[in-house]
């Protein structure tokens, strides 16, 4: 992956006893269905400024790790949209040890 597209995450740094993937960080994932933001309580879509994110099925996204596990595409434009493990799956993964060497 070049260098201006590198996705820089928790999990590639450390990862704790419960995370989900062994010795690998997702790098791209493929959406296995349509995903929008989820709305918050009595103020719906207020707190987002701009357009709702929404990730369509079947594209490929950038991923974003923390060292628990949990994955949020990356938009075109950088924000993150959070995701459920039954909403993608992982299209490519890390190279750990080339990415670590950085």
């Amino acid at each position: 992956m070049p260098t201006e597209n590198r996705i820089d995450c928790p999990a590639l740094h450390k990862r704790s006893n419960s995370y989900p993937f062994g010795d690998r960080v997702p790098c791209t994932v493929r959406m296995l269905k349509t995903v929008t933001a989820d709305p918050m309580p009595v103020i719906g879509f207020a707190y987002i400024k701009g357009d709702i994110p929404v990730c369509r099925e079947n594209q490929i996204f950038p991923a974003w790790t923390n060292s628990h596990g949990a994955v949020a595409a990356v938009l075109p434009n950088g924000k993150h949209l959070g995701l459920r493990p039954a909403e993608f799956e992982v299209d490519t993964w890390h190279d750990i040890a080339q990415e670590t060497a950085r």
